[in-house]
C-alpha cells in the first residue's frame, strides 16, 4: 500500500497507451507511463489514482478487519491527493 512503486501500479491501472493498449502497471515510470500520462489532463489522472486507492484499501481492510484501526489514516492521506 506504500512506496513508489506501488503509486505508480495504482496510476497505470485504467491508464492506456496512445495505441489504446492497457499500460503495464509495473511500477516503473518509463517513457509508456509518461506517455499516457501527457494523453489525458492531470484531474483526470488524479481523480482515477484516488479512487484505486480507496477501492485499496477497502481491498485491505475487507481481507483483513485487524486493519480497521489503520483506515482512517489511510483515507486521509489518500485524500491528500484531492486538488
Amino acid at each position: 500500500l506504500s512506496g513508489p512503486r506501488h503509486a505508480i501500479r495504482l496510476l497505470q491501472r485504467g491508464m492506456t497507451t496512445q495505441a489504446g493498449e492497457p499500460v503495464v502497471a509495473d511500477g516503473i515510470l518509463g517513457d509508456e507511463t509518461l506517455g499516457a500520462l501527457r494523453a489525458v489532463d492531470a484531474l483526470t489522472a488524479r481523480a482515477g489514482f484516488i479512487r484505486r486507492r480507496i477501492l485499496d484499501v477497502g481491498r485491505i481492510v475487507e481481507g483483513d478487519p485487524s486493519q480497521v484501526p489503520f483506515l482512517v489514516e489511510w483515507l486521509a492521506r489518500t485524500l491528500e491527493f484531492l486538488p
